[in-house]
């Protein structure tokens, strides 16, 4: 059943591109004849574009639209899309919190740390706001996405703010958390807005590794409510050695669905 599916798919895809691109058969028939039908389909979805996905949709707006070497108007045409078509960056909303966070720190940033950069909204936020008042500062965004990975490289170029301060990082947060510690750094602002359930163990991590400074370093948590990550917020609220403030909004490009940002100040 499931091979037939794919020759169906395949059979209306090629018709569809058939009647876009002359030279199909030619391209393809060679592909054809040893590939196997899903290869040859990917191919052929390449050269007509009919299931792009959402996140390329997006990267296709924003290079059709936004200004070269403009980290506002990239993220002004990134929102642009997602309030017709949202998907789950911070967004303007809650971005706002976390730019207003990074820029309350009482001494200048040396180490930011993003966990969960998506397609790279946040990374720019932060990278552009970093340029402007912690010029020294090491953006470290990471995220173990491929083509996430590969969509956001393309923005921070588009942007302008690719370079050796703003480290893109094809990895999981564990390992460049043990990464840090063994390079001797320490975070001054962790951005949290990757996988809710690993929110707690990643911050108890940072500070098994000292990664975190005494009465500076700040955690900013997206996402507390929705989707949610209640475990960290108990923790977070009931922990002595963090200063949590709980800003209530609403979930990225919606206008009803209550959420939650928690900035933690690290004491001890």
């Amino acid at each position: 059943m499931k091979a037939s599916m794919l020759v169906v798919s395949f059979v209306v895809a090629l018709i569809a591109i058939e009647s876009q691109v002359g030279f199909l058969k030619a391209t393809i028939a060679p592909f054809a004849r040893e590939w196997p039908h899903s290869s040859v389909l990917h191919l052929v979805n390449y050269f007509g574009m009919l299931a792009m996905p959402l996140q390329v949709r997006l990267l296709e707006h924003v290079l059709q639209n936004a200004k070269p070497g403009n980290a506002e108007d990239i993220v002004e045409k990134v929102d642009e899309f997602c309030w017709k078509n949202p998907t789950m960056n911070v967004g303007p909303v809650k971005g706002k919190i976390v730019d207003e966070a990074l820029a309350s720190m009482d001494s200048s940033p040396k180490v930011v740390v993003e966990f969960g950069s998506y397609m790279g909204y946040s990374t720019i936020r932060l990278a552009s706001l970093l340029r402007k008042t912690a010029p020294d500062a090491v953006l470290y965004s990471v995220d173990p996405n491929p083509l996430g990975h590969a969509i956001k490289t393309t923005l921070l170029e588009w942007a302008g703010l690719l370079g050796p301060n703003v480290k893109n990082e094809l990895a999981y947060s564990g390992d460049i958390l043990k990464k840090l510690a063994a390079e001797g750094k320490k975070i001054d602002f962790l951005f949290l807005d990757h996988v809710k359930e690993l929110y707690l163990e990643d911050v108890k991590v940072a500070e098994q590794l000292q990664l975190l400074k005494t009465g500076s370093s700040l955690v900013v948590a997206d996402n507390v409510i929705a989707p949610g990550a209640p475990e960290y917020r108990a923790w977070m609220m009931e922990n002595k050695q963090f200063d949590t403030k709980i800003h209530t909004t609403l979930l990225e490009y919606t206008h009803d669905t209550r959420d939650e940002v928690l900035v933690s100040k690290y004491l001890r």
